[in-house]
């Protein structure tokens, strides 16, 4: 990390060797105005503002925040900066199953019942997840590490040729909890479209779906599994 006291400006313009990008800011009031190559801000312009002959070098937009034509600048330069940014977002080398279903996990909670609803890295299937497992050691102490939930949703989204595939599981700590669970996700009004598929280990406590209504993603799901919480009182409550 290099700090404005630790390089001398005026040796280097003395030299020939200094070259100045003004960033949020737009105006220098010294010799140094000559060796100002590019501005980039986002404040009004003063009448003592540096001008320079190239106005391709000059980008000065009334933005929020100067970081907003920064990352412009920043993405018109780097045709494969989405590309890299997907591929670094969907990268889980090294990920345990914890890891993985930590990554983007959101909680919901009622009186009687908590849930968490995680959803998967791109490419990275819920039946792929159920197949890794040896127990439900790494399920259990996931749930225990997020305020000792009682289960939770997982959501898998995979891209194929442009044909879009979703996977829906839900694993429950306990059997009680396995019914009402299976029974409201599935219900028709709900618009999911689930159909059950088989799970790769012998485990009464994980459902695997195909969801065949690719439209519906977390945001849709969230509502129903706070719906769910919401009304959900165990049987042996009066």
């Amino acid at each position: 990390m290099i700090f404005i006291d630790s390089i001398n400006l005026s040796d280097l313009y003395e030299q020939e060797k200094l070259e100045i990008v003004l960033v949020d800011h737009h105006s220098l009031r010294s010799k140094l105005n000559q060796v100002v190559t590019e501005i980039i801000d986002h404040h009004s312009i003063e009448t003592d503002s540096t001008i320079l002959n190239d106005s391709s070098k000059v980008k000065i937009e009334h933005v929020g925040s100067c970081c907003t034509l920064i990352a412009e600048k920043i993405f018109a330069c780097n045709a494969n900066f989405h590309k890299n940014l997907r591929q670094s977002t969907a990268n889980i080398t090294g990920m345990s199953i914890q890891d993985l279903l930590q990554k983007d996990v959101k909680q919901v909670a009622g009186p009687n019942m908590r849930l968490l609803i995680s959803s998967l890295s791109s490419e990275y299937t819920v039946e792929k997840l159920i197949g890794e497992l040896k127990t439900m050691k790494d399920m259990d102490e996931f749930l225990s590490k997020n305020d000792n939930a009682d289960g939770v949703i997982i959501l898998s989204l995979e891209t194929n040729n442009d044909e879009i595939k979703r996977q829906l599981g839900f694993y429950a700590k306990k059997f009680e909890h396995m019914l009402p669970i299976n029974e409201y996700i599935q219900r028709e009004e709900h618009n999911l479209n689930l159909r059950e598929r088989g799970i790769p280990i012998n485990q009464a406590r994980i459902k695997l779906f195909e969801q065949r209504n690719v439209q519906a993603s977390r945001k849709e799901i969230l509502p129903l599994i706070e719906q769910f919480i919401k009304d959900f009182a165990p049987k042996n409550s009066s």
